[in-house]
């Protein structure tokens, strides 16, 4: 009886353990499907913000997108004549997109690529080596000849097997043109063609700026800016000019939402020029971009288009 009381508990006992290991793995996931939930969330429906404003007769330029209290920023600026871009993360800057590092990267791979061609001429030195060996051991059996003669002999198969070597040598160099000037064929050049002429045939019959055209103005409308503050002067050699461009500035009713927004026009100015500053600061969710997608992918329409450009 004692025997069986005691097995019972260790069974219990057992299934006790596994339910608790069970209850922890359980834990575990969930915390984890949990924490891919949140940051989900945040991608979703945290804003990434953008902001750009610049000197217009000075050419200087300064573009930022950055998102959650600005853990991820890229940055880019155009100031005297130089242009300038990164990636920060936490405020430091990365070098993932710097010059250096990216030429740093361009070399290796050629670098790489130099290895891997000396390797493949290599292994075929060694392969018309060892034909060139079993030449001539098979010579030495068959015949019985002198110095001079097995010299000649073996030495024609040496030409025989450079010869091979730089054959195979040009082939790839030949090919490898082939390849860089392969874009400025005829035949490549009338394919490009042809590939235009049809991706334009199909934009004219489906039309697909129209069929997204409400799609696009909604996302539109997300990403617009929120705040635009620019004082802005241009002017024409030709006073009718500059009155064309004003008039057709003034009929974009969306600019009459910021109150810190001016364009003026000069009429008496001799020489063309445009001057001015602005800054421009606005957010968009990728909420929004992924419901724009969603939509655009469900109509039967634009899959249609999608199928005929064949691309």
């Amino acid at each position: 009886m004692s025997f069986l009381l005691s097995h019972v508990s260790g069974v219990f006992l057992s299934a006790a353990a596994v339910l608790n290991v069970m209850k922890t793995v359980g834990l575990v996931v969930l915390i984890l499907v949990i924490i891919m939930a949140a940051f989900a969330a945040c991608v979703m429906f945290i804003p990434a913000r953008y902001q750009a404003k610049g000197d217009i007769e000075q050419m200087e330029f300064d573009v930022k997108l950055h998102w959650f209290l600005k853990i991820i920023m890229f940055r880019a600026s155009y100031k005297n004549s130089m242009a300038d871009y990164a990636l920060y993360i936490f405020g430091i800057r990365t070098k993932v997109l710097d010059k250096d590092v990216m030429e740093k990267r361009k070399r290796k791979r050629e670098k790489r690529k130099a290895k891997k061609a000396a390797r493949k001429h290599k292994s075929r030195k060694k392969k018309y080596q060892k034909e060139h060996n079993k030449y001539k051991e098979q010579f030495l059996k068959e015949n019985q000849l002198d110095d001079e003669t097995l010299r000649q002999a073996t030495g024609t198969r040496r030409m025989d097997t450079r010869d091979k070597l730089e054959a195979d040598a040009t082939r790839e160099s030949s090919q490898q043109k082939a390849q860089g000037n392969a874009s400025v064929t005829p035949a490549n050049a009338m394919a490009v063609v042809k590939k235009v002429v049809h991706i334009l045939k199909t934009v004219q019959e489906h039309r697909p700026v129209q069929m997204l055209w409400a799609d696009i103005q909604k996302l539109a409308h997300r990403a617009r800016p929120r705040k635009v503050k620019a004082d802005i002067v241009f002017g024409f050699d030709d006073p009718a000019l500059t009155g064309q461009v004003l008039g057709t500035i003034s009929n974009l009713y969306f600019i009459y939402q910021y109150d810190q927004l001016c364009i003026n026009g000069d009429f008496e100015t001799e020489a063309s020029y445009i001057r001015g500053d602005f800054d421009i600061k606005g957010h968009i969710r990728a909420v929004f971009a992924l419901i724009f997608v969603i939509r655009v992918i469900r109509k039967k329409q634009f899959r249609k288009f999608m199928k005929a450009l064949k691309l």
